[in-house]
């Protein structure tokens, strides 16, 4: 508990600290206020006490009685009264005398101060208290998370500097033994240039009728010197040349690391209840164990409805809708509930479809190989915009994905290959074609940069298949294969704001959850009770999940190859990543 605070009683003028009191008037005085008091002829009379010997209540006086002294308290009035009051302005009222109402006062004043002595002050004094440690605890877990990175970033550059190392040294090498096999082959071609010259001087000795022991020695070079060059070998050898890799902000901001929120400070415990935080991450990255515990060991079915159409596939928005084909050419937007919002006829066979921007939809033009946009705003269709063509693609567009770079992914079966194009349709870069056999849906993942491609055996929905993984820089990264390859069908691929890749497994009625580097976290699928089970109605559980993106809270929304769409949830907690 705090100690007792020592209250200061100000003089009633001049506000100094208080040493007397006048009891005529009820005045709290200093001294030099009591000089003056008593020097004035209003007051020269005035009864004046040390503070100390001040009467218990103070002296007033009735203005209605020509000044008479006020001995009562008027309890329904809550004002003083004189004797003539009584039997006229107070006449009836429930009075008491003066000393009695002011002990009382006194009393409840008193204890209101210690309450607020005892309940208030102290409470405050560990607040403030508690609250300045607060700060000391959260400056120096900052001050460490600063250092942290630094050291983080410091044998970052170490590596860094032993790859230079490593690479310089490899230069080196390769230059130390280019550099001595060139020195031995120019002593060779300088003893055979030596040669040639001493048999041009034999050859003019001979011409000038020199000895004939010397015809032999010049017929045996000749013939050793007939398949010679006619000049030295040229240094044909391998030059190496540096490739850069490009360099990412993203991806070199993933591999320093993330920053994370956590309440990890002690507290202590507070006079007033508060409610527990919400844990909500504020990284989009983490470690398996991190990522993991936020998954559903069961999703949670939210809704589920009819598209009206066989190839329901989907694009989530940020808001809690999605676009959702209806129709070989339409597109609607659909809130959770199966509601529709708007609606798109784009005039063209629809092969795949994504967000240009918050206003703006990307598709391919399956019959016309080429990519359009449209636009996607309010009333769209009332106004009948029509759509933009962008630019022709090299093959039967399929799959699109636009990357964070602005660049468009097309990928097609007819021929298979994957292309990654600019905005005004340049070829940037064509993906290792050899690798692919029918590609089909695609996502870039936000966090590392990777392209995901679902790839398939052939055309056949149940056939086998893969996910090929492909880095930042384009490069071959890897390959996705499913637990069970014989029975691996990826159909669609999504990615979330944790990295996370979901994968809609056609044949085996599943979700792939898998982490950035490639390992299969858990599945999401939804098993259905028996009796639905033999009977066939009100079946819950996914069936031929042929689409899959995911929206900013959490929610998998999945088409179905009978047009039903499902959503279900499969995070514990809220996202806060914008998907478009």
């Amino acid at each position: 508990m705090a100690e007792a605070h020592q209250w200061t009683v100000p003089c009633s003028i001049c506000k100094d600290p208080a040493t007397h009191n006048c009891n005529s008037c009820g005045d709290i005085l200093c001294d030099s206020c009591k000089d003056i008091h008593l020097k004035s002829n209003a007051s020269r009379s005035h009864h004046v006490v040390p503070y100390a010997e001040k009467a218990d209540f103070p002296v007033t006086y009735c203005k209605q009685h020509n000044n008479a002294r006020n001995q009562y308290w008027c309890q329904g009035c809550q004002d003083f009264a004189c004797a003539t009051c009584v039997t006229s302005t107070h006449k009836g009222h429930s009075l008491r005398s003066l000393a009695d109402a002011f002990k009382e006062k006194k009393e409840e004043v008193e204890r209101e101060l210690k309450r607020i002595d005892k309940e208030i002050l102290s409470v405050w004094d560990a607040s403030v208290q508690q609250k300045q440690e607060n700060i000391e605890s959260f400056v120096a877990g900052m001050d460490k998370a600063d250092k942290e990175v630094v050291a983080h970033a410091e044998k970052m550059h170490e590596q860094i500097e032993k790859i230079v190392s490593s690479k310089r040294k490899q230069i080196a090498d390769a230059k130390t033994a280019v550099l001595k096999v060139a020195k031995t082959e120019q002593e060779q071609d300088q003893k055979e240039l030596n040669d040639l010259l001493k048999m041009l001087e034999i050859h003019a000795d001979l011409k000038s009728g020199g000895k004939a022991e010397l015809m032999h020695f010049t017929i045996q070079n000749l013939r050793s010197k007939i398949k010679m060059p006619t000049k030295p070998r040229d240094m044909m050898r391998e030059l190496i040349s540096f490739n850069p890799g490009k360099i990412s902000f993203g991806s070199m901001e993933y591999m320093l690391g993330h920053l994370s929120s956590k309440s990890d400070t002690p507290q202590k415990p507070s006079t007033r209840p508060k409610e527990k935080p919400k844990v909500v991450p504020t990284s989009a990255s983490g470690s398996k164990q991190e990522v993991k515990k936020y998954l559903l060991s069961s999703p949670e079915t939210v809704s589920s409805f009819k598209a009206g159409y066989n190839y329901p596939s989907l694009a989530c928005a940020p808001t809690g809708f999605a676009w959702v084909r209806t129709g070989d050419s339409r597109l609607q937007k659909m809130d959770r509930n199966g509601r529709v919002l708007d609606t798109i006829n784009t005039g063209c066979k629809i092969g795949d479809f994504t967000f240009f921007d918050q206003k703006n939809i990307l598709f391919t033009d399956w019959m016309k190989n080429g990519v359009k946009m449209q636009l996607c705003s309010k009333n769209t269709n009332a106004q009948g915009f029509p759509s933009i063509d962008l630019f022709s693609t090299t093959g039967q567009p399929f799959g699109i994905c636009r990357k964070g770079d602005g660049c468009i992914v097309i990928s097609s079966f007819k021929p298979a290959n994957v292309i990654k194009y600019s905005g005004s349709g340049q070829v940037l870069h064509r993906y290792e074609s050899q690798k692919f056999k029918h590609p089909l849906k695609m996502a870039e993942n936000k966090i590392t940069g990777h392209l995901y491609v679902c790839d398939k055996e052939d055309t056949d929905n149940t056939s086998n298949g893969r996910v090929q993984v492909y880095d930042v820089d384009d490069k071959y990264s890897y390959t996705y294969f499913g637990n069970e390859p014989l029975n691996f069908s990826p159909m669609d691929v999504c990615t979330d704001r944790f990295g996370l890749a979901l994968i809609a497994d056609f044949k085996t009625n599943k979700v792939h959850v898998v982490s950035m580097e490639g390992f299969c976290l858990q599945y999401i699928k939804v098993e259905a009770s028996l009796l639905n089970w033999f009977s066939m109605s009100n079946y819950e559980g996914l069936n031929n999940p042929r689409y899959i993106d995911v929206d900013d809270e959490g929610h998998v929304w999945i088409g179905e190859n009978n047009g039903t769409v499902k959503i279900l949830k499969y995070l514990s907690i809220p996202l806060d990543w914008k998907s478009c």
